[in-house]
């Protein structure tokens, strides 16, 4: 059976009507993130599909444009005008900067995808959705 590939429109409405109860909802999740290029080792812990659901959630507030038109290779990471381009911080308008300033890394590590459609923010639902992790910012020089 052929898996559904999602754009950023059914994504994003299937973030903010997620019920974590439904197990039909659990592996769509799932298999979102993995067209998403996530990748996490399954487990019985209580946690999974929250902290699955808060990887969607912040790949979607980071994404606030759409779908990412660009991808980088996993592992790679560079500093790009006191910017962090890696796969966690990729963004559009970071990879455009980079296309710009750095050609040749651009041509190594980042490769150009096929557009989706836009997005609109999700901030509203991003706030109501708490974690018990924190994550303290790291003066890097």
């Amino acid at each position: 059976m052929e898996k559904k590939m999602f754009n950023y429109s059914e994504i994003k409405e299937f973030a903010l009507n997620f019920d974590k109860t439904d197990k039909e909802q659990c592996q769509v999740l799932k298999d979102i993130l993995k067209q998403l290029g996530f990748t996490w080792k399954e487990c019985s812990c209580k946690s999974l599909i929250g902290d699955l659901y808060n990887k969607l959630l912040s790949w979607l507030k980071r994404n606030k444009d759409g779908m990412l038109r660009y991808s980088i290779k996993r592992g790679v990471l560079f500093w790009c005008e006191g910017e962090l381009v890696c796969f966690a911080t990729l963004t559009n308008a970071l990879a455009e900067k980079v296309k710009e300033k750095m050609p040749n890394e651009f041509e190594k590590y980042i490769k150009e995808v096929i557009p989706q459609e836009d997005g609109t923010d999700i901030d509203a639902k991003i706030k109501e959705v708490k974690t018990k992790r924190t994550i303290k910012k790291q003066n890097v020089k």
